[in-house]
């Protein structure tokens, strides 16, 4: 399985944090964002990773340079996150994670996907406050029908998308075909998973709920301080309970 996560954004919504930096390297506890991202997947057996950077790009690289990463470049990062998919197109040929980079999650959302039956598989927080800002996911008849800020909620289950795809070989290249085709007609100034619409149309896309594990994307300062002060607390205290539970049992 391969990984590709998006971070050539500026991080408009997070200034002044995002002056000097991207805001995949905004530091919690310690670490960056896109560190924390790579560590995950690097503790899952997922090595084959494509950063697609833009922003203060060099600044990236050093970040993870004790890390094997094939980086590929977006220099009209201002775009939507469609075209940075683009450019990593001729990774979408085998079995794929699509990942955010400005997502901060606990371990175990990623063990969901990745373990989940579903061969194209979404991850969905019906735990959320609507704000407008949020990727909300729609799901009938257990299919996932449609992804997007102002999706209706006339559907049989409704929640926020978290920022992690999972997609076959076949969903990966069918999607490569449609960000081709937009490409190609100059309309690829969207959102990545404004394309993902086309694919669950082809494609029987299935859903796993996070149940009560912590999560945020972060696009504001608040979001910022509530990682830091909530989420990350909460991620290493899941984690340490977790590893004592093991070594009672051993």
């Amino acid at each position: 399985m391969k990984a590709i996560i998006l971070a050539a954004g500026i991080g408009v919504r997070l200034k002044p944090l995002t002056e000097d930096k991207p805001k995949c390297l905004l530091i919690v506890g310690g670490k960056s964002l896109i560190k924390r991202i790579v560590e995950n997947l690097y503790r899952e057996n997922i090595v084959d990773i494509s950063i697609v950077m833009g922003y203060k790009k060099e600044m990236v690289i050093n970040d993870l340079k004790d890390y094997k990463i094939n980086y590929i470049v977006n220099k009209n990062y201002t775009k939507g996150n469609a075209l940075s998919l683009f450019l990593a197109k001729d990774k979408l040929n085998d079995e794929v994670l699509i990942l955010d980079g400005d997502v901060l999650f606990h371990q175990d959302i990623l063990k969901i996907l990745i373990n989940s039956k579903h061969k194209n598989c979404v991850l969905i927080d019906q735990k959320f406050k609507d704000t407008g800002e949020e990727m909300k996911i729609i799901v009938n008849k257990g299919r996932v029908d449609k992804i997007g800020r102002s999706v209706h909620k006339s559907c049989d289950l409704f929640g926020e998308g978290v920022g992690i795809v999972k997609l076959s070989k076949q969903a990966a290249l069918k999607l490569k075909d449609y960000l081709e085709s937009l490409y190609s007609q100059g309309l690829i100034d969207k959102d990545y998973e404004d394309v993902l619409n086309y694919v669950f149309k082809d494609f029987n896309f299935g859903y796993e709920q996070i149940r009560d594990l912590p999560w945020i994307e972060i696009d504001f300062v608040d979001d910022y301080n509530k990682a830091k002060k909530y989420i990350l607390p909460n991620i290493l205290a899941m984690q340490e309970k977790k590893i004592l539970t093991l070594q009672c049992l051993l």
